[in-house]
C-alpha cells in the first residue's frame, strides 16, 4: 500500500496514476495488485482518491497555483472534471474552498 501511494503521488502530475500504470511500474499484473491491496483492506481507487484529496488541499492553499494547474497536477485532463470531483468530495467548488480557506488564514 505504501509503495502504491508513493507511485500515485509521483504519477498523478503526469496524468499516469492509473491502476494499469502502477501495476506495470511495480512489475505485477493489475489483478495481482488488486488482490494485494484487497489483502490490505483497500482498493486502488480509494488510495488514488485519498491522495487527490490531500494534494488538492495543499495545492489550493497555495494561491500561486490556478485551478487549471491544480487539476492537471491531480491528473485531470479537464478542469471541469476536477471541479466536479472536488465539489462532490468537499461540498463546495475549488474556488469557494480556496477563498474561504485563505480568508480564514488571514
Amino acid at each position: 500500500t505504501a509503495r502504491v501511494r508513493r507511485l500515485v503521488h509521483l504519477l498523478m502530475p503526469l496524468q499516469r496514476a492509473t491502476v494499469k500504470q502502477i501495476a506495470q511500474s511495480m512489475g505485477v499484473s493489475v489483478r495481482k495488485l488488486q488482490l494485494a491491496l484487497s489483502g490490505e483492506q483497500t482498493e486502488f481507487t480509494v488510495l488514488l482518491d485519498e491522495a487527490r484529496q490531500k494534494q488538492a488541499r495543499q495545492y489550493l492553499a497555495n494561491p500561486r497555483f490556478d485551478i487549471t494547474q491544480v487539476a492537471s497536477l491531480l491528473g485531470y485532463a479537464e478542469p471541469n472534471s476536477f471541479t466536479r470531483w472536488f465539489t462532490i468530495r468537499f461540498g463546495e467548488s475549488p474556488t469557494a474552498w480556496r477563498r474561504r480557506t485563505l480568508a480564514a488564514a488571514c
